[in-house]
């Protein structure tokens, strides 16, 4: 059987007027993944060293007595899948990322995997392990579970659980639902991120989205959209693994239902990006900073609000005869990536179905101005689950 070298190591420098930031430290770049033949081995990053019983990465094989131990291991049948325990070998070189190719053309679940996909796994991993070392897993299997693939990287430190899952394109309603429960019941953070090949802009406009129906599904919610004026409203991720960046964009909202969106768009090199603590989520450059600056606004706004109101009762005014605090209006953030770029903000809409003007809305018609509200479809929701 012919094997070709599809997993190829380098170094790149940052996109176009870029300078990588100090604050995370180095970082390595890796090359794009030449696309697999036909007869290509079944590829995967992780494998069980049968002497041991443990894990090996070969991703970790950093030195030349480290790659060489591995391929005796290998050459001595002592390395098999995870998955379908077919025995691997360790295949690397000064072009080629290190990875394990399957030894037989196997019944392997991961042989269906694009070269795309293998190498956005690693650029992912590369990029946690600079920031969780040790704690972080790639292609994390999980015994028992109906999972459709392990998890591609995984993050256990301290109280700090993550689940990362890398999406090529169209994800079944029924794989998003066992990949979000089994998630759950390990009681962990779950971060969807796109290949920034399925970022598809709208034809009649540039700065518009055009989700698909898995896009729109997986949507996350983000503390962080509060910078942009909401919480409500939708977050997605992209990974590009060539240029080595990470596309956000944040305060999502339907503008042309179905599939037309609308938000802030911001894209930073991998260097830049921070993960956040609590939940996983990629932060780009100055993105916490704004955000903490609105949640101490809006701190101040209820702590005043809270002292008129302890007022009037101690004097025992009616609300009436004290003036409200003026309600906080939302600065622009200053987030500074040289790719951001602004897209159209929220409308107010008239309700098709409760004929209420609100900018709170799930989708939006731009040619009509109607729309459908989030409270309409919260009743509507409550009167499926009761009709079930």
């Amino acid at each position: 059987l012919s094997w070709i070298p599809a997993l190829r190591c380098g170094r790149n420098s940052p996109p176009s007027g870029v300078s990588p930031p100090t604050l995370l430290g180095s970082f390595s770049m890796m090359t794009h993944i030449a696309a697999p033949s036909a007869r290509a081995r079944t590829l995967v990053f992780k494998a069980i060293d049968t002497e041991t019983d443990q894990p090996v990465v070969s991703l970790d094989a950093k030195t030349e007595e480290q790659v060489s131990k591995l391929r005796q291991k290998g050459h001595s049948d002592q390395l098999q899948c995870q998955t379908c325990k077919e025995k691997v070998r360790l295949r690397a070189g000064e072009r080629r990322r290190p990875h394990f190719a399957h030894k037989t053309l196997a019944n392997c679940p991961t042989k269906n995997e694009s070269a795309e996909m293998l190498e956005a796994r690693a650029v992912l991993y590369d990029l946690l392990k600079t920031k969780f070392s040790d704690a972080v897993t790639i292609e994390k299997r999980l015994d028992g579970s109906t999972l459709p693939r392990p998890i591609d990287c995984w993050i256990e430190h301290q109280e700090l659980k993550v689940a990362y899952w890398l999406i090529e394109g169209r994800l079944s309603e029924e794989d998003q639902l066992t990949i979000s429960s089994t998630v759950a019941k390990l009681h962990a953070s779950l971060v969807w991120v796109f290949l920034s090949t399925v970022i598809k802009r709208a034809e009649s406009d540039e700065k518009s989205l055009k989700l698909s129906t898995t896009e729109r599904s997986v949507m996350a919610t983000s503390e962080l959209n509060l910078i942009h004026g909401t919480t409500q409203y939708g977050t997605l991720h992209y990974l590009d693994s060539h240029s080595k960046t990470i596309t956000t964009f944040r305060a999502l909202s339907c503008v042309h239902r179905p599939q037309i969106y609308n938000g802030k768009e911001i894209c930073s090199p991998l260097t830049a990006i921070n993960i956040r603590r609590s939940t996983g989520e990629f932060i780009h450059p100055g993105e916490w900073e704004a955000f903490v600056k609105v949640e101490a606004e809006i701190r101040r706004v209820k702590e005043q609000e809270h002292l008129r109101e302890e007022e009037r009762k101690s004097l025992q005014v009616p609300p009436s005869s004290i003036p409200p605090t003026p309600a906080y209006n939302f600065p622009p953030p200053n987030i500074t990536s040289p790719f951001s770029s602004s897209l159209s903000g929220s409308r107010v809409g008239q309700c098709e179905s409760c004929g209420e003007f609100t900018s709170d809305w799930w989708f939006y018609d731009g040619k009509t101005g109607k729309c459908g509200c989030r409270k309409c479809q919260k009743t509507e929701r409550e009167k499926g689950s009761s009709a079930a």
